[in-house]
């Protein structure tokens, strides 16, 4: 895309794909850096079957869509299911 052209963002959104697995003491500060930048539309954590209350801090803020693994597929796996 050049310079000149403009970009409508009624016509596109960014989303946030974030793989998660027992992130409980960073994931809510990842997600509020991330909101906070302005930059994204979408923020979609795939908690990949956490142990710890990751799951329990992301359904918490109510702007992110969550995506629960029911068991541990990795991170390359959880992200295509984002």
């Amino acid at each position: 895309m050049s310079s000149s052209q403009i970009v409508d963002k009624n016509f596109s959104m960014i989303s946030c794909i974030i793989p998660a697995y027992n992130e409980e003491k960073y994931i809510k500060n990842t997600i509020e850096s991330i909101k906070n930048t302005g930059l994204i539309d979408e923020i979609i954590v795939i908690d990949d079957a956490s142990t710890d209350n990751t799951s329990q801090i992301i359904q918490k803020l109510n702007y992110v869509k969550i995506i629960k693994n029911n068991k541990n597929i990795g991170k390359t796996k959880s992200v295509l299911r984002g």
